[in-house]
């Protein structure tokens, strides 16, 4: 049963575009107040039959740009456009937030997906989301910001929260994914941290709640293409009967380079601990839970498979199925099920290799210092001083192996350049029947270069 309202507005209609349950402009009751686009907001007390008419409209800026929602923030009523953010005061004055951070970012989205979480405000902006404080800070984040090498762009289609989690729903193309998030303390500063929750797949996803069923039962719902689904949300989902897991499922790594993208790596094992996996006995755990481990190196487009399915309990270490040699590499942890109650756990991964540096030769060389007249030492520690803060490469032979500078074939000579400390005056010391000679030590560094 419903009561369609007589009540009209100011223009002599009675349509709304969105509702928000809020204060009065002097704060003393809650009021129904109803957005009409373009820029039209009022409220009533009772929008019943024979209830308190709509009051005059608030106009909240200009006609060219449509409101897209409403909410409170820190018992502030702030009205949401594709241009801009704008709070209601109690004397009906409009204020606007943020204009320098929305001066260029005009969006249809802007503002259309809201919840509060803790002591801010997280709503969607263009296709990321943005943050606002009750001190009305802002800032931009979300699941897909930050998140450095991993190449993924979506449009926020929800957001809602709990007391430990934010949620928000991304269309990233093909896919719609609903990530879960919250801020962490790192020991220096507070990071938001996301995790993929829940795939739809390509199920249509328009919008997401959270909804308390009873003091132990919460739930996520979303729509689910032509259905409204929902997820068990739980404070411990290990331990959680109701919880509900996918039988297969994978974490896919960044890019790894080691210590320089351009040093040749090779990787040949892997330390795991995992837990709740076995090979098919009923246990707490379920039956049939493994873990394995992929990869993707920079010349394949392809996840390979190195560990194959492991039901081992513990921690422990396996080698790869072989070994793999390569600039960068991206690693991919497979959870498969046989069972929606149960999951594999994997609460340590870390792969082990070593690292090929960039080829690099040094020369150590003495060179012995006379003093006549036509070999002054002086002139001779002179010269090499000069090699160490040369600009321009210095070219080395050992004569020993009919090396020479006057030659062009490969192989004549190197190029080199002096290392930090050196030159370095010495004693070469002989037997007793033998003067102590002095020389002079350096140690060149070779480096790639043409002899053209």
């Amino acid at each position: 049963m419903w009561t369609q309202t007589p009540l009209t507005d100011a223009d002599g209609t009675a349509s709304a575009d969105g509702f928000i349950v809020a204060s009065d402009p002097a704060g003393l009751v809650d009021n129904l107040w109803k957005f009409k686009l373009p820029n039209k907001v009022s409220y009533t007390s009772n929008g019943g039959s024979g209830g308190v008419n709509w009051a005059s409209d608030t106009y909240v800026g200009e006609t060219a740009n449509n409101i897209t929602g409403m909410f409170l923030s820190g018992d502030k009523l702030y009205v949401g456009k594709e241009d801009g953010l704008f709070w209601l005061d109690s004397e009906g004055g409009v204020h606007s937030v943020l204009p320098d951070e929305l001066k260029v970012n005009h969006s249809m989205d802007n503002f259309k997906y809201v919840s509060n979480w803790q002591t801010s405000t997280y709503f969607s902006l263009l296709r990321g989301m943005g943050e606002m404080t009750t001190a009305e800070t802002f800032r931009p984040m979300g699941p897909l910001a930050e998140i450095d090498d991993i190449s993924k762009v979506g449009d926020v289609i929800g957001i809602t929260s709990d007391k430990d989690w934010v949620y928000v729903a991304i269309d990233e193309g093909t896919n719609s994914i609903i990530y879960k998030g919250r801020e962490f303390w790192t020991g220096q500063k507070l990071r938001w941290e996301w995790c993929p929750f829940i795939f739809l797949g390509t199920n249509a996803c328009a919008i997401i709640r959270t909804a308390q069923h009873s003091t132990t039962d919460r739930r996520l719902w979303f729509g689910y293409g032509t259905n409204t689904a929902y997820v068990v949300l739980s404070d411990n989902p290990l331990a959680d009967s109701a919880a509900r897991y996918s039988t297969s499922g994978w974490v896919r790594m960044s890019y790894t380079y080691g210590t320089n993208p351009i040093y040749d790596k090779l990787w040949q094992s892997a330390v795991i601990e995992a837990s709740r996996v076995n090979s098919g006995t009923t246990t707490a755990a379920g039956s049939g839970e493994s873990v394995s481990v992929s990869y993707r190196t920079e010349t394949n487009t392809f996840i390979g498979l190195i560990i194959d399915p492991a039901t081992t309990i513990g921690v422990y270490e396996t080698n790869f199925s072989s070994a793999l040699n390569n600039k960068r590499i991206q690693f991919e942890l497979d959870l498969a099920s046989d069972t929606n109650t149960a999951t594999p756990v994997v609460s340590f991964f870390q792969a082990k290799g070593i690292e090929k540096p960039t080829i690099t030769r040094i020369h150590d060389a003495y060179y012995r210092i006379g003093d006549s007249p036509t070999d002054r030492a002086k002139t001779m520690r002179t010269l090499l001083r000069a090699g160490r803060s040369s600009t321009t490469l210095i070219k080395f032979a050992d004569l020993r192996y009919g090396e020479t500078c006057q030659g062009t074939a490969t192989g004549d000579y190197v190029w080199c350049v002096m290392s930090p400390g050196y030159p370095k005056e010495v004693e070469v010391k002989h037997e007793k029947t033998r003067q102590p000679e002095l020389a002079i030590q350096v140690r060149l560094q070779e480096v790639s270069f043409t002899i053209s």
